[in-house]
């Protein structure tokens, strides 16, 4: 109505996300620093879930890593996007210290 116009670019779906292996180790030591080596569990196998993290991981190194919220005393599974999700709030401090930890520890300042 106003005379607007514009350019819609249409995407199928994100770009494969895969971990710096260089990041990924660097992360793990965080982890293993800041958690304790029994807190760390690598997935055995790759997941197939999307992510648009990988959009940025194509501009810079990254490494994607998930935040366990099961405390094993659940009566039900704890996956996302799911009607049982009651995430362990103490488990976000962890997640919370990891990011913090990371950035301070990349950026020099710890």
């Amino acid at each position: 109505a106003f005379g607007a116009k514009a350019t819609v670019t249409l995407q199928d779906g994100c770009p494969c996300l895969v971990n710096d292996p260089a990041m990924t180790n660097l992360l793990m030591g965080y982890a293993t620093e800041l958690l304790g080596a029994d807190r760390i569990h690598v997935m055995p196998e790759p997941s197939l879930g999307g992510d648009d993290f990988a959009f940025f991981s194509n501009y810079c190194d990254g490494c994607y890593f998930s935040l366990g919220t099961n405390t094993g005393k659940e009566g039900h599974p704890q996956y996302l996007h799911n009607e049982y999700l009651c995430p362990d709030e103490e488990s976000m401090k962890s997640g919370i210290l990891m990011e913090v930890m990371t950035a301070l520890k990349l950026l020099g300042a710890a």
